[in-house]
Formats: C-alpha cells, structure tokens, sequence
C-alpha cells in the first residue's frame, strides 16, 4: 500500500493564496470606493497580511518538491531513502509524542511512525536518540499523510505481523495483532464491580444532617424582618453546604462506581458519570501497572488501544511512546485484585499482561 502527502499540503498552500486573494479583492474594493489612501501607512497592514499569506503558500507548494515515499507490502518499508524488507526489521510502531500543553489548552500530536532495524542494518539518516541504546529512526509525521493512522495500522498490521509494535515490549511480548472480539470464546456473562464507598448509609446521614440544620434556618426566616446575625447568616450557609453535600452523595449513590468486564469488552463508570466503555477490538492489552506519583502496592487497571483506533476521549498518560487509559485503582473496588484478575485472565485472553 502507497501513502501520499501532497492532498493536504495542496490544500494548505491553496487556503493561503485563497485569504491573500480575498485580502487584495477588498483592499481593491475599499481604494475604489473611498479612493487613494492619503497616507502610505493606511494600507501597510493588509498589504503585509497579503504578502505573508502568498509567502506561506509558495512555502506550502515548495514541500511538494521535497522527496517523499512511503510503500508498505509484502516486501517490506520503502522510504525515499531506503528499502527493508521485513527480515531487515526488528520493530515498526506508531509512538506518539508528549503533550504539549500551551495557554490555549492541551494538544496531543499525531504519532510518529518508527522502526527499529535489525544488528547491522542502517538507513542514511540520523537515528533517533533512545534509552535503551538500540537504533531507532523516525520515518515521518503521520499527521501528514493524506490517509488515516487507521489505514497505516492496517496496512502495519497485516504485512508486518508480530513486527507490528502495538503496545510497549514491556507490556506484552511480539504478537500479532487480533481485532476480533472475546465473545466467542469465553462462556458465561460479564462480570460487574463496585466500589467500596458506602454512598445509601451516606446519603441517608447527610440528609439528616440538613434536614435538621433546615429546620431552625426556615423559621428564622419566616419571623424575622430580613435582618440575620452573623449567627443565622453562618447556620444559613451551613445548610447550603449540607444540602449541597446530600444532593453530591445522592448522584453518586445513584451512579456509583462499577467496573464490567464481560466477553464484549470492558466499561468503567465513575461515580456519577457516564461509563467509558471499550470493546475487546479496540484493545491491544490490558495490564495492571504502578504508575508514578502513586504508592507502589497501589495497582491500577490499564488499557492500550490499537492503533488508530478511537476512544472517544484524550488519553490518560504514555507508555513508552504507546497510548494507555488508566480505568481504576484496583483498591478502590470492593473485590480488588484478587476478583478482577481471574475476570482479566478469562476474557482478555493474550491481551492481559501483570
């Protein structure tokens, strides 16, 4: 399969001669109309708004002219500057960057695609700088490419094989990569969590509480003429609070904390909000990790993606360059780890890892 960059880069360098056009059109409009600026510095700004837009455009067409080859088949990776065939090739994976967090919000770059080269094989470029010492290269951005990281995990799939790195070596060992799901194969119905907040015995507490702080705030404020101490302005607050606080535990008495781990995949739902749900073909691997900042006997449930595919939300932290979705920590369910590992080991199959 054949990748191409030159649609978006067209599109790009046409969008900017596009808004000079448009910018000359109305300063032509505006000279006709109101006649000749008196001052040389009256047009300065859009002329220069002008210009910079033809400039980025000529800079936008002129990357059309750079080499660019990226052919992924049965032979191997071809680049403008090299060939492999898949005997030559140890490992190829989308690793995608760090955030980058900016005053306008975060945003998350597209994944690079890279591979690692067998002992002795080299491409005539500069090798990326890793940590572990073993030769890795950068081919490109896949956020130039004209077709979708779904279409290059594809195509990385089905011709690379277990050379396809979809999740950190770490995690799991060289596999292929499967897609179908783990309903075939597992009998029996899913299997629910819970956490390990008592939200009834809450609920019913805090209700209680304002209840009684209700009482003495309502006939203070049925009998007095508008003027409160500071005494009954405090007791007033304090029954907004309470009220406040029996309404949060009521939500989250209603929606409370649940894993499900069933043949279709995994759901989890925090207290009251909406289950983020992940079928088994959109997980590479499922693994129990400590992350940093955290305690070490505190173990968390996490998830890999496949690449390319789309979860419908930002993700959660990075393992060695491979997205990954911390679900819960495994010592806020009631169960724990002992019940959710046996549930893992039936439904996730190769996909689970300790």
């Amino acid at each position: 399969m054949q990748f191409t960059v030159g649609r978006r880069i067209r599109q790009t360098g046409r969008r900017f001669l596009g808004a000079a056009a448009v910018g000359a059109a109305v300063m032509a409009a505006w000279f006709t109309v109101e006649g000749p600026p008196g001052h040389l510095t009256d047009p300065a700004f859009p002329a220069l708004a002008c210009a910079l837009c033809v400039l980025l455009g000529v800079v936008q067409f002129a990357r059309l002219r750079k080499p660019f080859r990226l052919v992924i088949d049965e032979f191997g990776v071809t680049t403008h500057d090299g060939a492999l065939s898949w005997a030559q090739i140890d490992a190829v994976a989308l690793r995608y960057p760090e955030p980058v967090y900016g005053e306008d919000g975060t945003r998350y770059p597209a994944p690079l695609l890279t591979l690692r080269p067998v002992v002795g094989v080299t491409l005539p470029r500069n090798p990326d700088h890793t940590r572990d010492g073993r030769v890795r290269y950068t081919l490109l951005d896949t956020d130039k490419l004209d077709q979708g990281i779904s279409e290059l995990a594809d195509a990385l799939a089905y011709y690379g094989g277990a050379r396809f790195e979809t999740v950190p070596l770490s995690v799991r060992p060289p596999a292929p990569l499967m897609r179908a799901d783990a309903a075939w194969s597992v009998p029996g119905g899913e299997w629910v969590f819970g956490g390990r907040e008592p939200n009834g015995t809450r609920v019913l507490t805090r209700l209680g509480v304002a209840c009684v702080l209700t009482v003495p705030a309502g006939a203070v404020a049925t009998t007095s003429v508008g003027r409160f101490g500071t005494f009954w302005a405090l007791w007033g607050w304090a029954t907004i609070i309470a009220w406040g606080m029996t309404i949060h535990s009521f939500r989250r008495w209603r929606r409370p904390l649940r894993l499900r781990i069933g043949p279709g995949g995994i759901g989890m739902r925090e207290y009251a909000t909406a289950e983020f749900y992940v079928p088994w073909s959109k997980i590479a691997a499922v693994t129990l990790e400590t992350r940093p900042g955290i305690p070490k006997q505190t173990i968390q449930l996490t998830v890999l993606p496949v690449p390319g595919a789309n979860l419908g939300r930002a993700r959660t932290h990075l393992i060695d360059g491979h997205q990954a979705y911390a679900l819960v920590r495994l010592d806020r369910l009631h169960d724990g780890e002992h019940a959710v590992v046996p549930a893992l080991e039936a439904y996730a199959g190769e996909r689970f890892s300790r």
